[in-house]
């Protein structure tokens, strides 16, 4: 019993700092404010597109990339939300993933008003991974963006800052902040809560913060592991492409995709900004996209609710990937050991692969890292804490698998 306490307290420990460190960067939004982005989401949702006069540039300032999945009722208050932004100079690239409503048909009608409009068309569903990758491989801007069909851009004033900001200081990336916000019905959010740096400007280089930078925590200095806060330039993109490879650009990803980016890109990138500005993102969740329409993708069996062998199978392929490119590395164990605390954490999650054909594999990647050549011994105290509190959820599981031994 004795031995037990200490494993709970050991663990409970490492849960209260590892929320500590993710609370760091979520700050509440001053009601005042939280009712003036409300006003204006509500507003441009109720927003139609305007004719653009101008004629677009050849070589656009920025590229807007957006893949879309039968999203058919997004494209409007997508698009009058990105005709408000004060930076006029812009691509906007529509990627259809084998829409099966009246999503080409509405970005054709958008693409009449707006000529900045480009439209790849995917011949089947490629999924997001690809749709984001070769959008953003095709567009000819000098810096990268990536929004969803669901999400919207409200500050008027966000890439013409962040253009500017990354022109002057010659960045590779530049991430500025995001307020996010879901609703259900009508008007009826379920929250709105702010995403913040900690200073005003500053800049960091890739290592060693990139072992901890898309957790947010404390000696990362605030980075996310999310794709729609940020600009990308134009080489950035060409090397993600080189360092991610077309293999993994062309695998089907429709989960987590966004955090093997980042991953890419701020292992890519010489040099790196977060910027003190909002630009709040909106998002309603369509559920016909790219991440709702599992189904329709392949015969998927829900192993527990709302979570298919899709997702967890797409969970499994980026943290495995993301400890091959990171296998030679010897500052990058605490950044092994979040991928696999973010699997463990949640009672949910192990509940599901507990349950689920994946629980092998999760196995075998602990496996791999607990004999990891540069692992220290802190480190593998608690990946053991991490695993027996995984495997201790699921007695069948506990009596066919053995942690780390045949």
């Amino acid at each position: 019993m004795e031995k037990y306490q200490k494993q709970f307290i050991f663990f409970l420990i490492i849960l209260i700092s590892n929320i500590a460190l993710i609370k760091s960067v979520i700050v509440p939004l001053d009601p005042n404010d939280e009712m003036t982005y409300l006003k204006i989401l509500r507003k441009i949702r109720k927003s139609k597109i305007v004719k653009y006069e101008n004629t677009p540039s050849e070589n656009p300032k920025v590229s807007i990339i957006i893949p879309v999945l039968d999203g058919e009722s997004y494209i409007t208050p997508l698009m009058a939300s990105i005709q408000s932004q004060i930076l006029e100079d812009i691509e906007i690239i529509f990627v259809d993933d084998f829409s099966k409503d009246n999503t080409y048909k509405n970005i054709l009608k958008a693409q009449k008003l707006d000529p900045r409009i480009k439209i790849i068309k995917n011949k089947k569903n490629m999924g997001i991974m690809y749709s984001r990758m070769f959008g953003a491989i095709e567009s000819k801007g000098d810096y990268v963006t990536f929004l969803d069909c669901d999400d919207l851009y409200i500050e008027p004033k966000v890439l013409k800052i962040a253009y500017e900001t990354a022109e002057e200081k010659d960045l590779d990336l530049i991430q500025y902040e995001y307020i996010g916000s879901t609703f259900e019905d009508g008007d009826k959010y379920e929250h709105l809560s702010g995403f913040v740096s900690k200073e005003e400007y500053y800049k960091i280089k890739r290592k060693p913060e990139v072992k901890t930078i898309l957790f947010g925590q404390r000696e990362s200095q605030g980075g996310s592991g999310i794709v729609y806060d940020k600009l990308y330039s134009r080489n950035l993109i060409k090397k993600m492409k080189l360092f991610l490879g077309e293999d993994l650009i062309y695998k089907h990803l429709i989960f987590m995709e966004d955090f093997l980016i980042s991953f890419g890109a701020f292992r890519c990138a010489d040099n790196f900004m977060l910027m003190k500005m909002f630009g709040v993102w909106h998002w309603h969740q369509n559920p016909n996209g790219m991440t709702s329409k599992v189904s329709e993708i392949s015969n998927e069996e829900f192993v527990y609710p709302e979570y298919s062998n899709k997702k967890i199978g797409d969970y499994l392929f980026i943290w495995e990937k993301m400890f091959d490119l990171t296998e030679n590395d010897p500052d990058e164990g605490i950044f092994r050991l979040n991928i696999l605390y973010i699997l463990f954490v949640g009672r949910d999650i192990r509940k599901i692969f507990s349950f689920s054909y994946h629980y092998e594999k999760l196995l075998n990647i602990c496996r791999r890292f607990y004999s990891w050549k540069y692992l220290t011994f802190e480190i593998k105290m608690q990946l053991l804490q991490y695993c027996r509190s995984a495997v201790e959820l699921s007695i069948p599981m506990k009596k066919k698998y053995s942690l780390f031994y045949e």
